[in-house]
């Protein structure tokens, strides 16, 4: 029987597929030949179907514009920002960006969002292409401040300023992040290889549970469902929000699969087998008080994955050097 799992703590929405920079250890490199695109972006009628169908279930979860690609490139952002904050008027609204979108007025592009609803947006400060430092500088940060928005760096000005925490609705944060190829601290301080997208197969974890299908939630740029954010080509397929209630598609087959074998700490399949993620702050699975337990895998589980996994993935895979021919 089918476990059902409480709603998730976060939900990702990936307003672009694509990505104008190649980062290191990123991976764009598993689904994009180069940088620059080509680009894939979301649509205001899936964003308007997934706020919906969030609102409509009464899930009282985090969104974070994000997943893979640059999300401010999407040229309806502030449409899309506006459609998720009429129907889902109380919840964090996050979006997690290189700041490319914001190179050109950046005051107004700044503040437009935070019009539009946006909570927290939060900047990666790469130093490595030097965006956010430019951004800065064109955003006018004493405008900024009249306009009611505040300006941090994390974790420089204190963890207390994590842009994933729950900030109220009235918030309008603007929120600096170190460098991740730096960070010693905070909760972004650890690396992993992106399910081998972004980096050589890793067994360090294996035997080691994994939360990410307990309690997150991606949406692809056409509204499609994987089995994890950081399946990047989307191998383990779930359905789609345009076909399907997202409450089916949560407590569905698929991620029930999932959980059953993550939570015995079986990473020996698809993106899992060799991705070394270690879930911040792990806590109790699979319920937030640790009352239940999942029993081990069946072979039903293996099936069902196994038929997730066949056929063609969301998005094409690019091969690169360190994918063992025929994986993923």
């Amino acid at each position: 029987m089918t476990y059902h799992q409480e709603p998730p703590f976060c939900i990702q929405v990936e307003l672009t597929e694509g990505c104008n920079l190649r980062c290191e250890g990123c991976g764009i490199h598993g689904i994009r030949e180069k940088a620059g695109g080509p680009y894939n972006y979301m649509m205001e009628r899936t964003a308007a179907r997934f706020a919906a169908e969030v609102a409509r279930l009464g899930w009282n979860c985090r969104i974070e514009m994000a997943m893979h690609g640059e999300p401010s490139l999407n040229p309806d952002m502030f449409d899309i920002v506006q459609v998720m904050r009429e129907r889902l008027p109380r919840h964090q609204l996050m979006m997690t960006s290189n700041g490319t979108g914001f190179l050109k007025n950046t005051h107004a592009a700044i503040v437009g969002l935070f019009n539009a609803g946006l909570n927290v947006l939060a900047l990666d400060d790469y130093e490595a292409v030097k965006i956010v430092p430019k951004v800065l500088e064109r955003a006018m940060l004493d405008k900024l401040e009249a306009s009611g928005v505040v300006v941090k760096r994390y974790p420089q000005d204190g963890l207390e300023w994590s842009p994933h925490r729950r900030w109220p609705r009235s918030a309008r944060m603007l929120i600096i992040i170190e460098d991740i190829q730096k960070a010693t601290e905070g909760s972004h301080a650890k690396v992993n290889n992106h399910a081998g997208y972004g980096g050589a197969p890793n067994d360090s974890k294996r035997g080691v549970r994994c939360a990410k299908p307990f309690r997150e939630l991606g949406i692809r740029w056409d509204g499609s469902v994987a089995g994890c954010c950081i399946d990047w080509s989307g191998t383990i397929k779930v359905g789609n929000i345009h076909k399907k209630p997202l409450d089916e598609l949560w407590n569905g087959p698929v991620l029930d699969a999932m959980r059953h074998k993550l939570y015995a700490g079986e990473r020996d399949f698809g993106p899992c087998d060799g991705c070394d993620h270690e879930t911040y702050r792990l806590g109790l699975l699979p319920d937030k008080l640790g009352k239940d337990d999942l029993s081990a895998p069946t072979p039903e589980h293996e099936a069902t994955l196994r038929k997730a996994m066949a056929g063609r993935s969301y998005t094409p895979l690019v091969f690169q050097p360190w994918m063992p021919r025929g994986k993923k």
